[in-house]
């Protein structure tokens, strides 16, 4: 038999209609992850018997999702199989039928050539067999560690402290948490726990019972935390594709930097992980970043006291030089005539923030480079502090590389590219998390791409652009890459920063189960330390 997918999960079907469906992707017993917030329904799948097969039928799903969110953009996707258990939770020991009736026997599967309704309250409730004990180690752990990924530029802690109740009542947000706190403990450990797919698959059927017009702010919840999942285990291409429903959701009912609670805090959790796709891809973020805030005043910013939003500016920055390279990027005929004075305006921005930064985004200790660590000091009072510096330093190192950036008497000591790398270092080494038993910081899961950024300046070259696609310029007598005054010239210098660094990547990946192996190993090839 083969089990194949309908709306709500995957359908059994003979050897015999197998073969009637050739052009369907196979999977495997390999886990295949993907899933498109809002636009499709993936779960993950266990080693599966040999017998099954799973055939991958979602694509009236898509459809039926992009109907409702009013896109008609059309992603490619490939499924984490459902898992064939039972869902249940211990309180709730019955399955309700849609009329409300209790009822023992197994919920239908509707057929997948069934119009597809926005009534999704009348399909059957989803239940998950999880004992209490399990239940209260992965809520704490979430509510400890993984819930404050997506807060640091939020004092609030909507997610770990204010929400947190309110997440109890949501049982989709639940899932989702409980999914995002078992794949980490997963990675930390180096297992596969079937449990972390179920509850994963668990959520994403909670949320399909959900009319995406009519999403709240638990949905909206609930779409940021398994979006930071997939961010966790897929490669970006594919877990930057999926960002596409939540963006769909934030945009389609106004939400963005500037409103209020957890709505606010999933925007910017959402925008870090974009701006890192965005990175990586050459392309440009998915919300235009003129919708982003209210009001981009430093100066209205500062006066209101608000530490967060005055650190949140830093990113949307941050943001708007990635959209702004890769426009340049694609678009080399403009390139030499438009791109210095962009990037000038960029620049000039990055430091008015630096310098009209209110005290509480300021570092409480900044010490110089000791014996026992090339980084300096840097110690912030406030996660968004050291979120906010975090995109400024890397943002400047990425401009510095152009070599277009005019030298400015009040910007002494920021031209220097090392200097910021060092900063970056130090950042990352010197902040602690806020609970005393554990060492890890919740800025870290946005570190990676900084420090490899930083990583960059240690080595012999650091190109703005990718050696593929570097411009020719018609100022310099060759096609090599122009660099700012940031002294990076021989492979052999900042051999304690390389090694520290590395040092330091390894430790996030141990402690946070965040992968940063593939960037060390980025780094020690370009720094000719490996093939």
């Amino acid at each position: 038999m083969v089990n194949k997918r309908t709306r709500s999960g995957w359908r059994l079907v003979l050897p015999a209609q197998a073969a009637q469906v050739t052009s369907e992707v196979i999977f495997s017993t390999t886990e295949v992850r993907t899933w498109d917030l809002f636009k499709s329904a993936p779960g993950e799948s266990p080693l599966i018997d040999s017998e099954y097969q799973f055939i991958d039928d979602t694509e009236d799903i898509i459809q039926c999702y992009q109907h409702d969110n009013g896109d008609d953009e059309r992603q490619s996707t490939s499924e984490e199989p459902d898992v064939s258990h039972t869902f249940k939770w211990p309180e709730d020991q019955r399955r309700m039928t849609q009329n409300g009736v209790s009822s023992s026997a197994p919920p239908e599967t509707p057929s997948s050539g069934r119009e597809c309704s926005r009534d999704r309250s009348a399909s059957p409730i989803p239940t998950l067999d999880l004992d209490q004990h399990t239940r209260a180690s992965l809520l704490t752990a979430y509510l400890r560690e993984t819930a404050t990924w997506c807060e640091t530029t939020d004092s609030d802690c909507n997610f770990s402290v204010k929400f947190a109740h309110g997440m109890i009542k949501s049982e989709p947000y639940l899932a989702a948490a409980l999914a995002l706190a078992s794949r980490q403990r997963d990675s930390i450990r180096r297992e596969h726990n079937p449990l972390t797919l179920e509850l994963y698959q668990y959520a994403i059927r909670l949320l399909l019972r959900h009319d995406p017009v009519e999403a709240n702010a638990d949905i909206l919840a609930t779409c940021t935390v398994l979006c930071v999942y997939e961010m966790m285990v897929a490669d970006v291409s594919e877990w930057r594709r999926h960002l596409g429903g939540c963006a769909g959701l934030l945009r389609s009912h106004g939400w963005n930097g500037s409103s209020e609670g957890i709505v606010k805090t999933c925007f910017w959790a959402f925008a870090r992980i974009d701006i890192w796709a965005a990175y990586l891809m050459d392309q440009p973020t998915l919300i235009p970043t003129d919708s982003w805030v209210a009001d981009e005043s430093f100066e209205t910013t500062v006066t209101s006291g608000n530490i967060d939003d005055y650190c949140n500016l830093a990113i949307l920055i941050f943001a708007r030089l990635i959209n702004m390279i890769n426009t340049f990027r694609n678009d080399l005929d403009h390139y030499e005539l438009d791109f210095p004075d962009h990037i000038n305006r960029a620049w000039e921005r990055f430091q008015k923030w630096w310098r009209l930064r209110p005290a509480g985004a300021k570092p409480l200790v900044c010490s110089e480079a000791t014996a026992c660590s090339p980084f300096p000091a840097i110690v912030f009072t406030q996660s968004s502090a050291n979120c906010g510096n975090t995109f400024y330093h890397a943002g400047c190192i990425l401009l510095l590389r152009t070599g277009y950036i005019q030298s400015n008497p009040r910007d002494t000591g920021t031209m220097d590219r090392v200097w910021h790398a060092k900063a970056l270092g130090g950042i990352s080494t010197s902040n602690p998390s806020q609970y005393a038993n554990t060492p890890v910081d919740a800025n870290w899961v946005n570190h990676l791409q900084p420090l490899y950024i930083a990583g960059q300046c240690f080595g012999s070259q650091s190109p703005l652009l990718d050696q593929s696609k570097q411009r020719s310029s018609t100022n310099t007598t060759d096609n090599s890459p122009r660099y700012g005054t940031g002294s990076d010239s021989r492979t052999e210098e900042y051999a304690a920063e390389k090694i520290a660094l590395l040092k330091h990547l390894t430790k996030i990946e141990k402690l946070t189960g965040w992968k940063t192996s593939d960037r060390a190993k980025d780094l020690r090839i370009l720094w000719g330390l490996e093939n």
